[in-house]
């Protein structure tokens, strides 16, 4: 299981249909999670292997 990766255990507590949120650590993301939970208070889990990747001339 890669690290901060969720559990069996922890998407067995989470009834299916159930939205929930996954973000990275960045701030940012994390801001958008909390906005998130707000509105749907659906359980958040930080990912740390979640990251923002570059692609180079296909950006934009």
């Amino acid at each position: 299981m890669s690290a901060g990766a969720p559990s069996r255990r922890d998407r067995a507590r989470t009834p299916a249909g159930k939205p929930r949120i996954y973000t990275s650590t960045a701030v940012r993301a994390r801001q958008t999670a909390e906005a998130i939970i707000q509105v749907q208070g659906a359980p958040v889990t930080m990912l740390a292997g979640l990251v923002e990747a570059g692609i180079g001339g296909l950006e934009g």
